[in-house]
């Protein structure tokens, strides 16, 4: 059934190293509301909406592994999606971090959508953050497509992976932001961003001055198309010369 958190009070759930499975999820409606998911916890959903209410902040965490000597050790902290959206960022604050090798799967047709549903395109009211290394890299391994809009940000640092097997698509309500920055110390890994189909940097007239940014060596790969200002006006594409790359696959254009 509904797992509704802060809705009339500040609400926190924690899955430390055990198993939650429900269908929708709704952090911050009226408060604040936090799922955090640490040492190798698993949680199973079929919709999450971060943010539900303007005067609502929802947070989901998404941390770690299992700890060394115990059993199950290196086993990754995850939540499955099923076939609704995750929305960070519905109607008030929402954020999404998945970090220290944590893992998130979003199964298609559910969308991955940023500040993309509605409400005011303020900044730092979505925000999606993808960063660091355990046993194995931090992941949010999107299935169908990615919308970042209203002023909402994406950020892959510090060896995270962003895999999007549809578009991921930037502008709508406002501008969207995508950031690739960084390489992990110790295992070297890029943050990487890969785009199994096209990329739209200004989707909407009203998602101008949406941004890609791919520094410190940070990595995006695109299978498909890569359009720059397709609608809204001055959006960009900033590359660091010395460190970050981008590359559109041979099927693909830019």
């Amino acid at each position: 059934g509904l797992l509704v958190v802060g809705s009339q009070a500040t609400g926190l759930v924690e899955v430390d190293n055990g198993i939650l499975a429900t269908d929708p999820i709704r952090l911050g409606s009226s408060a604040a509301g936090t799922i955090d998911v640490r040492n190798g916890g698993i949680v199973f959903a079929d919709g999450i909406d971060l943010g539900t209410a303007a005067t609502g902040f929802g947070r989901l965490i998404i941390a770690g592994e299992v700890p060394l000597g115990e059993l199950g050790a290196g086993f990754a902290s995850s939540v499955s999606n099923d076939t609704d959206h995750v929305r960070v960022g519905v109607l008030g604050k929402g954020e999404l971090v998945v970090r220290d090798g944590g893992s998130m799967l979003i199964e298609a047709p559910a969308r991955l959508e940023v500040t993309a549903a509605g409400g005011e395109a303020l900044a730092g009211r979505g925000i999606v953050t993808v960063a660091g290394v355990g046993t194995k890299r931090s992941t949010i391994d999107a299935r169908a497509d990615v919308r970042i809009g209203g002023r909402g940000n994406v950020e892959v640092s510090d060896g995270g992976l962003l895999a999007v097997t549809g578009a991921a698509l930037l502008g709508g309500g406002g501008a969207g932001v995508l950031t690739a920055t960084g390489v992990h110390g110790t295992s070297g890994h890029p943050a990487t961003v890969t785009v199994g189909g096209n990329m739209v940097v200004g989707t909407n007239v009203d998602g101008g001055d949406s941004v890609v940014s791919i520094t410190a060596g940070g990595r995006v790969a695109i299978g498909g198309t890569l359009s720059i200002g397709g609608f809204g006006a001055d959006d960009l594409v900033i590359v660091d010369g010395a460190t970050g790359a981008v590359r559109v696959g041979s099927g693909g254009t830019w």
